[in-house]
């Protein structure tokens, strides 16, 4: 009887890393499930239908509207209030950029749009893309422009990132540096605007981004 009770004393530890590695199997699988899912979401393209001015067929150019550009240069000389809508932004950026896929993808991705979301605070540039079997893709770069008054009155402006989407993913700010020649492409195509507007908030021009708005107002207004 006591050389049985001996033998029997190991089947323990075997039970126990059987219990331990079915566990780690489970966890490798569920880990392995949520990377696919995330891998789905970033190439499943957010939706754009609620942007003013999207036209996912675009059949023609957007009707000639306002002049965003000469809009600010007005606003900038003249000293006076401006306001832009989501749709005047979105209908300029298709009048008036190229759109050209290059690098090493140039072959196998094309450019479909431009588009500009404004939200209660936050701005966000989408770039619209269809890759290889015509399957459409998204990335996004969102921020809000932070200003605060110092106390000689100057109005301090910056630029606060706050992440991004590839397709319906949300990402933190680290990973848009894999996509950042496309918007930085984008910063040197509206280079003239941008000035005008760096030098609109160089005088204090108050910058308030609204719900399918950009409201600029100088100091005296």
């Amino acid at each position: 009887m006591a050389d049985k009770k001996k033998t029997e004393v190991p089947e323990e530890p075997v039970k126990k890393k059987g219990v331990i590695m079915r566990n780690m199997m489970m966890l490798a699988l569920l880990a392995l499930a949520v990377i696919g899912g995330l891998t789905y979401l970033t190439f499943d393209p957010q939706s754009l239908v609620d942007i003013e001015g999207y036209n996912k067929s675009k059949p023609m150019l957007p009707p000639l509207g306002r002049d965003v550009g000469a809009v600010l240069a007005a606003a900038h000389k003249g000293q006076k209030p401006a306001k832009i809508s989501e749709e005047e932004i979105n209908d300029y950026i298709q009048r008036t950029l190229k759109l050209e896929q290059g690098g090493a993808f140039a072959g196998h991705v094309e450019l479909k749009g431009v588009w500009v979301r404004l939200e209660d605070g936050v701005a966000e540039v989408i770039i619209e893309r269809e890759l290889m079997a015509k399957r459409r893709h998204t990335i996004a770069f969102r921020f809000r422009v932070e200003q605060t008054e110092g106390p000689d009155g100057q109005v301090l402006t910056q630029l606060d990132p706050l992440g991004g989407r590839f397709g319906r993913t949300k990402v933190p700010e680290g990973y848009l540096h894999l996509v950042m020649g496309s918007f930085n492409s984008l910063i040197r195509a509206y280079g003239g605007e941008l000035d005008v507007l760096k030098k609109m908030v160089q005088g204090m021009t108050r910058v308030t981004i609204a719900d399918g708005e950009l409201v600029l107002t100088p100091p005296d207004a």
